[in-house]
């Protein structure tokens, strides 16, 4: 009995044991969980912000920052492709402007921070000699502007393949970088590059990889930032607007080929439209580096009066969408001027100078929406008519007037006379509409935009819609 009962004394300690093991594993396991659980919001992080953007770091900005930690599992990209974040292009900007002022101002602690390590062995580079190296054989005073970058893919120690410029006196001087990530430390190195180098890495002929951490020093920190889609919108639409003023050949092959070809035909063509009397003062309004300094005045009196005048226009409003797996920008500026950017990837894009010219998929979609009547369709066309009046492409009004209509007068003396009775800068207001059968009546006011003419004209237009959802004009009366 006795031999029994131990027996079941020992039993109820081993259960007990048992359950206290089991207690214990339990609660091993939820600490695990819990610490997997931080580990992958962690990783969430690192996703979310993986270098959106690089913004200069001012010196008292390094103090306090957090470590962002490395996800469990390094994920790596071999093949380079476009960068399409725009916060991430427009941050290396603003970084890479930071080093040329660090060059140019001969701060060689900064500037021998920030240099890769193997560029500076190769080169010999060290504190004292940083400057003297750096800037030999090279131009480095300007304004730094990216125009496209590359990006090898990893989750936490990125490569990127970056192309700019340096302008100064309207002359622009290509220079190239790589740019190496470090995630963990939240740091990174420059390299500079030859321009056969930067194509070899292109075509994956030359590579490019790099295990090692990047020191965190004063001058290589990497911030996040982000910029509005308005704000990305007024990058595309400045850097065309000065690419036009500054530098036509490179404007003229922004345009898209099949829209240029269809528009101007060739590049003298193009040259003649920018350098037009009302174009060319619209340019010089619109571009934000155009106003003068003081010291181009002879007296301060001179140079108030000259600000008190100024007529300083911009992009008035602007629109994004996605169509069958493209991006567009569209702009318009303070004289009703489109600018579609059709987007590839962060600043590499094709433009378009108006909405009639070629069909984008953009305006295809508004024109068949399912719920667009006959009326919408028309003065969606209205519209075509108005922005080519307003940009004075007289041949485009003129081939949509009714055969009838082209019999009683050639094209020259189509222009002679709308051109003759138009502001250089008209602004339409489309004041009345009146449904006749099949076809539309448009009573439109036209004033002078600059207000330098006080007086209004009065247009009168029929328009009807054609079997091909295109339209024609039966009718047009000016003055």
């Amino acid at each position: 009995m006795k031999k029994t009962k131990s027996i079941i004394i020992v039993l109820i300690i081993l259960v007990i044991l048992i359950i206290i093991a089991m207690l214990i594993i339990s609660a091993m396991g939820k600490k695990e969980d819990a610490g997997s659980k931080s580990i992958n919001n962690n990783t969430n992080n690192i996703t979310s912000n993986i270098i959106s953007n690089i913004p200069v770091l001012e010196d008292n900005e390094l103090e306090g920052e957090e470590r962002i930690d490395a996800p469990d599992e390094r994920v790596t990209e071999e093949h380079i492709t476009l960068l399409k974040n725009h916060n991430t292009f427009f941050s290396i900007e603003k970084l890479i402007s930071r080093y040329f002022l660090y060059l140019r101002a001969g701060n060689s602690d900064a500037v021998y921070d920030i240099i890769e390590k193997s560029y500076k062995d190769e080169n010999g580079i060290n504190k004292q000699n940083a400057i003297e190296i750096l800037r030999t054989g090279n131009q480095y005073n300007g304004n730094y502007t990216s125009k496209e970058v590359y990006l090898k893919e990893d989750n936490y120690k990125p490569i990127y393949f970056i192309t700019g410029t340096l302008e100064k006196d309207k002359v622009r001087t290509s220079c190239y970088f790589i740019m190496k990530q470090d995630k963990i430390n939240v740091s990174f190195t420059l390299k500079p590059i030859t321009e056969e180098e930067y194509k070899m890495y292109l075509n994956e002929s030359k590579i490019e990889t790099f295990e090692e951490d990047i020191e965190l020093n004063k001058y290589n920190k990497i911030m996040n930032t982000t910029l509005t889609e308005e704000e990305i919108a007024r990058k595309y639409f400045n850097s065309y607007i000065q690419n036009a003023r500054y530098y036509p050949e490179e404007a003229y092959n922004l345009l898209d080929e099949k829209y240029r070809n269809a528009k101007f035909g060739n590049y003298q063509k193009f040259i003649e439209y920018l350098t037009g009397r009302a174009k060319s003062k619209q340019l010089e309004n619109l571009d934000p580096k155009s106003i003068k300094d003081i010291t181009e005045f002879n007296s301060e009196d001179e140079y108030r009066e000259y600000m008190a005048n100024l007529n300083k226009k911009s992009m008035r409003k602007y629109d994004y969408s996605k169509e069958n797996d493209k991006e567009y920008y569209i702009c318009i500026d303070d004289y009703d001027n489109f600018y579609i950017f059709e987007v590839s990837g962060a600043m590499k894009y094709k433009v378009y100078l108006d909405t009639y010219t070629i069909d984008l998929d953009y305006f295809i979609n508004q024109y068949n929406k399912e719920d667009a009547t006959t009326k919408d369709k028309i003065e969606r066309n209205v519209e075509k008519i108005l922005e080519a009046l307003n940009i004075k492409d007289y041949e485009y009004v003129y081939k949509k007037l009714d055969n009838s209509l082209r019999n009683q007068m050639n094209y020259n003396e189509f222009y002679k006379n709308i051109d003759s009775i138009l502001f250089d800068n008209s602004y339409m207001e489309i004041k009345e509409t009146t449904e006749n059968n099949d076809s539309y009546t448009y009573k439109i006011i036209i004033t002078d935009r600059e207000r330098k003419v006080d007086r209004e004209i009065e247009m009168v237009i029929v328009v009807e819609l054609t079997q091909e959802n295109d339209f024609t004009i039966k009718n047009m009366k000016l003055g």
